[in-house]
């Protein structure tokens, strides 16, 4: 029986409480009507980098190569032209070392990087372009180029129109080409969704909007992203970074005609300027208050109900910051004051992996400048160059360690209250997964005859049987026989094992050649491996072709490999390019890679994946099914495991523990986690069903049937599933377990009861093994991978 996510037909969802709506379809993909943009980090920034791309594009692209494409001409057909590189990976060889481990007193300053793990397109992917390009008028040129990131947080600001919302923390951000509009969401709570309603608090813009001819976006980092607009000189008139966690939005402008303009009302306007020269205005609205600082000091003026400009009627130089603050905004700005002279420029992420079980240091390394009054004096400046105040989510404050915190009464985001912290560098402590090949703990002996039974007879049975053309439901179908085949080794069922072996091996030979009808290739448009049957339609593969969900799709195949490379480690070896290719994909470690972003959908912050690709959503990035983001990780931990490479596999291990802990977190909180960060009776859901950046719905992109909900963030079950299905989760949920998994029975959705019934394992081994048995199981799954998931847990 298919199930999750194509389980059913892709459906039109409307946006609950938020005034517009989204054009839904397979999970993280659908196009929606419309568009976004802006955000900024102007210093010290990532550039990606354009080394040129070799290979052919048989009867994929209307006209061959050109050196004007990239593309060398001097290479035979079907070759990339990158010999002396094919081998760097190493995959099976040599281990990989961090380019920055770390500093050697422990500061851990400076970027994570990696070698990286190839440079070169091998062969036998063709070359192919997806129907929806970069738009290049919404990057800076120095800027725009391959690779291209597709799944990052701020992806908005470079889809269609690019003026669509960014989540920055708390603050929802937008640009137009001539302006750009800040918003302190304030939120609606039903049942089924807590989402932002998203308003206009303030639109920064020129009063001649001829001013600004043209907006881009100019650089990005691991924390932030960075947008500049021009005048119709070229000269840049305003700048802005956007940094996560940011308690100002903060603005440079250049001989700017400063505009103010609010949707709400101007009630009233308190100026002061401090010891500094800074100016520091209290607006109050209607609806909310703000503090609105300047440097140099304006003196700002009400020119209507809903307009603020200088008094000064001269083109203004300087920096502009914008903090929402409380009820009380005389207490709010007693604290915020002091932080008034120090903004963040950007930031990186540092890591020091560790082995399983150990705690590993993740770094968040901010860049600062300092207001303009403050650099005319060097020693003052240097003394507040870290003086920086960031905002913190519920799963930092789980780790972090030693802060220095600053408590900013009601500030909070989608996923819960941020806490200030200060300092520009926050260190924290990740605990580091323990779950590999098998389950934690050995079968248990009562159950193992049962436990053999069903192997046997699905291991000779046509569940076995691979035929999914797509690479979604393919890779489920694999993963699903590597399963048995670790069961049967466990089983000491040898011969099972060598024949699912030698099966799962002529199984995916035609994925692993390219040679298959929907093959997989290099996208050359921006960056990545797709299927080529979507490359002219969102909604084929999910979206693949798009970038959506590569984590998920490719997570099956790294897991498939994986357990063929324990069991044929020659086989593993002679594909392994294929493979590596992959990782570089939806999980590449390095950001001097020439052909592949560094981490296509992961996001350090956040501390988990975005799923959806080249789509622009009113509601900013969206993931849906946690436990396929989680399972993309713990493929690809296990491919580097079973390969040799050691470090590789500590630094996936800690990106799987990350996701783990935050989808635990958000996706499956216990009654007292959803109390702290979640409010009024969206608290009362167990599960998660699509996590936005400004909201959060107990729904699915195919259907509202809370089995669904809840059943699309458990598949696929493996050893990695209990960082997500934990003993006290199951023990608060585990009258709803029950009531929707009868209910799904019910009503023909008996897969999905599985599933539900297989958590409850945890709590009541003996019923749950009772009804599993009887409940035909999930495409990617078979009753002996649910009765092992069972009787091997910690319960």
């Amino acid at each position: 029986m298919v199930l999750s996510k194509s389980s059913l037909s892709l459906a039109i969802m409307v946006s609950v409480a938020s005034f517009a709506s989204t054009v839904l379809g397979a999970p993280g993909n659908l196009p929606n009507p419309g568009y976004n943009s802006v955000p900024s980090n102007l210093e010290n920034s990532l550039l990606p980098i354009d080394l040129g791309l070799g290979g052919d594009i048989p009867q994929v692209l209307p006209n061959p190569p050109s050196p004007e494409d990239g593309y060398r001409s001097d290479v035979p057909s079907g070759h990339t032209g990158d010999d002396d590189d094919d081998d760097e990976s190493g995959l099976l060889s040599t281990p990989y070392s961090p380019a920055v481990p770390g500093d050697s007193d422990g500061s851990l300053g400076g970027r994570f990087d990696m070698k990286p793990l190839a440079r070169a397109v091998p062969r036998m992917f063709r070359y192919v372009q997806t129907a929806k390009t970069p738009v290049k008028k919404l990057y800076s040129p120095s800027y725009s180029k391959v690779p291209y990131e597709t799944n990052k947080w701020w992806l908005n600001y470079v889809l269609g129109y690019g003026d669509q919302t960014a989540a920055a923390y708390p603050y929802l951000i937008k640009a137009t080409n001539w302006s750009s509009i800040i918003n302190y969401p304030t939120q609606n709570v039903t049942n089924i969704t807590q989402a932002s309603i998203q308003a206009y608090d303030w639109m920064l813009m020129s009063q001649n909007k001829q001013d600004i001819a043209a907006r881009v976006v100019t650089a990005h980092d691991d924390l932030s992203v960075s947008v500049e607009w021009k005048n119709t000189k070229g000269k840049t008139s305003m700048q802005s970074t956007v940094v996560r966690g940011m308690p100002f939005a903060t603005y440079k402008l250049f001989n700017f005609m400063v505009n103010l303009t609010t949707e709400h009302k101007v009630l009233n306007v308190d100026m002061s300027v401090d010891q500094n020269g800074i100016g520091l205005a209290t607006v109050k609205l209607n609806t909310s208050n703000w503090f609105i600082t300047s440097d140099p000091a304006i003196s700002w003026v009400r020119t209507t109900d809903n307009v603020i400009v200088p008094k000064n009627k001269n083109p203004y130089t300087g920096l502009i910051r914008f903090a929402h603050v409380g009820s009380n905004p005389a207490a709010d700005i007693a604290i915020l004051k002091d932080y008034v002279a120090t903004y963040p420029t950007g930031g990186d992420v540092q890591i020091k992996t560790a082995a399983p079980g150990e705690k590993a240091a993740v770094a968040f390394n901010f860049k600062t400048d300092v207001s303009p009054c403050i650099k005319r004096d060097k020693t003052k400046a240097a003394s507040l160059k870290n003086n920086l105040l960031m905002f913190a989510l519920p799963h930092h404050m789980d780790t972090i360690q030693n802060p220095k915190v600053v408590r900013v009464p009601n500030v909070r985001a989608t996923k819960g209250p941020l806490t200030g912290i200060v300092g520009t560098q926050w260190k924290m402590e990740e605990e580091m997964n323990t779950n590999t090949f098998f389950g934690p703990q050995k079968i248990d002996p009562t159950y193992r005859s049962l436990l053999t039974k069903w192997l046997r007879k699905e291991a000779s049975s046509n569940i076995t049987t691979i035929t999914a053309p797509d690479p979604y439901f393919f890779g489920k179908g694999i993963a699903k026989i590597a399963r048995l085949i670790l069961i049967a080794e466990e089983l000491d069922e040898y011969k099972i094992r060598a024949n699912l072996t030698t099966h799962l091996k002529k199984t995916i030979q035609p994925w692993v050649t390219c040679r298959n009808p929907d093959y997989l290739a290099f996208e050359r448009g921006w960056g990545g491996i797709v299927s080529q049957n979507g490359t002219k339609d969102s909604q084929i593969d999910f979206g693949n072709s798009f970038y959506n969900d590569h984590h998920f799709h490719y997570g099956y195949f790294t897991y498939a490999a994986s357990v063929l490379a324990r069991t044929d480690p020659e086989w593993a070896k002679q594909h392994k390019d294929f493979f590596t290719t992959l990782l570089r994909d939806y999980a590449n470690p390095s950001r001097s890679d020439p052909r592949f972003p560094f981490m296509r959908h992961f996001d350090f912050y956040d501390g988990h994946s975005w799923t959806s690709g080249l789509s622009e959503f009113f509601d900013s990035r969206n993931q849906e099914s946690s436990s396929e983001a989680i399972n993309g990780y713990y493929g690809a931990y296990l491919y580097a495991l079973s390969t040799g490479n050691t470090k590789l596999a500590d630094f996936y291990n800690l990106v799987l523990s990350m996701e783990g802990r935050t989808a635990a977190k958000y996706w499956h909180p216990t009654k007292k986690v959803a109390n702290e960060i979640y409010l009024g009776e969206f608290r009362n859901n167990r599960a998660i069903g699509i996590m936005w950046g400004s909201k959060v719905d107990y729904t699915t992109w195919f259907g509202p049937n809370e089995e669904y909900i809840w059943g699309i963030q458990m598949l696929p079950y493996t050893p990695a599933t209990h960082l997500i299905v934990q003993k006290e989760w199951v023990q608060d949920a585990a009258q709803d377990l029950v009531r929707i998994a009868e209910n799904a029975i019910k009503t023909k959705g008996a897969t999905w009861a599985q599933l539900l019934y297989t958590a409850y394992g945890l709590v009541d081994r003996k019923t749950a093994v009772e009804k599993v048995i009887q409940l035909d199981p999930d495409d990617g799954n078979t009753v002996t991978n649910t009765l092992y998931w069972i009787i091997t847990s910690n319960n």
